[in-house]
């Protein structure tokens, strides 16, 4: 937004020696003085999508500062005069400076100084004396818990200084879930999801959070009804024209037709998934997309592979994806298609190279059924006792990982080595047929390395 300022910004600038208003920790006169302008929001972005980092994080603070000087001379004596016209003021200039702070974030992240940030958020408290803008520096700095230290506790300590029951900011309450307790109920999660719908104007964002929700309803054994909202909202973003969709939010598409086929059962919809990834990782491939997310992209196409049955494709694509970035978490459903292809041996190999206590109890759950398919497919006492005792430590929060879990292990106890092939055959399909209904996975809307593309708002891919 462009201010119509009441005071000249010049005359509210710090002085020569006091620090600058970016937070960068440096002097004024030694880092925005003399450079800050409104021009630079584009020249930011535009810098970050050529990956000229350390120019977009020059360009970006230079544009932060000039935003603080608007607002401390429009908004704030607006607000002293007329304060119920300046409110819906106040709330884009927060909305505006967040992005900034996103970016930022990014900047700082991408250049190597991300220990830095916190200090950064410290610094910039004062920017706007409002509690939805500490509520969003909070929000800044439990992603950097959660994504740079991987620190998930202290991300929940941080996020719960805001007052969840209150808060309608939906990045707030999307990252608020990726971190929240798994003991959460069912009604307070989705009661978070429907805020996080009702106050957002992303697309993409609510494809996500209505599948995340139709997903939640699945968890707890009401498929029927999960599948239905998941349906409806894959069905209202492909309505949408050019306009209203987004690189982000097809890739959401793709995923959310991927999750409608593993918990339907619905091969044409895991068919359709297949194809929008590869024209993903084609296109990423061409534009440069970063390599943890070509990683993703390549696992989840060797997802769409294994539940089609096309275990050898999958295991390639596995693969493609460990060479783009080393992950434990893809090495289990590269064990699992190998024990499906035949490949025993290697499936054996890999499950005992990865350190699975580091696993939340999802992924843990995911190690467990691929020691049960290995089991099951080699008949061998120690694999059975491996899966067994696997199973039997994977905790299960959830009504429907509850009743699999319960199934899968009365099923394992019978299994010895004069099973008949037929029942084999039967509980193979039972553990291939297994979803991992992660609820947390969405959450990868607010991971700090998405696609720039949504970060930058308006700015071309």
């Amino acid at each position: 937004m462009k201010h119509q300022t009441i005071f000249p910004i010049a005359k509210l600038e710090p002085s020569r020696n006091e620090p600058c208003l970016c937070g960068s920790g440096k002097k004024f006169k030694k880092c925005c003085m003399g450079a800050y302008s409104e021009s630079l929001q584009e020249r930011a972005f535009e810098k970050y999508n050529k990956s000229l980092y350390e120019e977009a994080l020059v360009a970006c603070r230079h544009h932060f500062t000039w935003y603080v000087l608007c607002h401390k001379a429009h908004t704030v004596p607006f607000l002293a005069s007329e304060p119920q016209q300046a409110a819906k003021l106040l709330k884009v200039d927060i909305e505006a400076l967040g992005s900034l702070i996103d970016l930022l974030h990014l900047c700082y992240y991408r250049t190597g100084q991300t220990e830095e940030f916190p200090s950064v958020l410290a610094r910039v408290a004062g920017a706007i004396d409002d509690s939805r803008w500490r509520d969003k520096l909070l929000y800044q700095e439990t992603l950097w818990w959660l994504f740079e230290k991987e620190d998930r506790g202290m991300a929940l300590s941080t996020v719960s200084k805001v007052d969840i029951r209150t808060c309608i900011d939906p990045e707030i309450l999307a990252v608020y879930l990726q971190v929240r307790p798994d003991e959460l109920p069912f009604n307070e999660m989705a009661g978070i999801l429907d805020r996080i719908l009702l106050n957002t104007d992303n697309q993409s964002y609510k494809l996500q959070y209505s599948v995340l929700k139709g997903i939640t309803y699945a968890l707890i054994s009401d498929v029927t009804h999960g599948c239905e909202i998941i349906r409806t909202a894959i069905e209202n973003y492909e309505s949408l024209n050019a306009k209203g969709k987004s690189t982000y939010g097809d890739y959401q598409l793709a995923h959310a037709r991927e999750l409608l086929g593993q918990v339907s059962n619905d091969r044409d919809a895991v068919t359709k998934a297949d194809s929008d990834y590869a024209r993903f990782l084609k296109e990423g491939k061409q534009v440069g997309y970063p390599k943890d997310f070509l990683a993703e992209i390549t696992k989840c196409i060797g997802d769409c592979k294994a539940f089609l049955g096309q275990y050898k494709n999958a295991i390639q694509f596995y693969k493609d994806s460990l060479s783009y970035e080393e992950a434990d978490k893809t090495k289990v459903f590269l064990a699992r298609a190998c024990a499906n292809d035949g490949t025993t041996d290697l499936s054996r190999q890999l499950l005992k190279s990865i350190d699975a206590k580091s696993f939340d109890d999802s992924y843990f759950y995911d190690y467990a059924v691929s020691w049960a398919i290995l089991a099951t497919t080699t008949l061998t006492p120690a694999d059975i006792q491996a899966a067994k005792e696997h199973l039997k430590q994977a905790k299960a929060h959830w009504p429907l990982f509850l009743t699999q879990k319960d199934s899968m292990l009365i099923q394992l106890m019978e299994v010895t080595p004069k099973t008949p092939v037929g029942k084999l055959r039967n509980l193979l399909q039972v553990l291939n047929r297994y979803v991992s209904l992660n609820p947390n996975f969405f959450g990868i809307g607010i991971n700090i390395n998405r696609i720039v593309e949504d970060i930058g708002r308006n700015t071309e891919k």
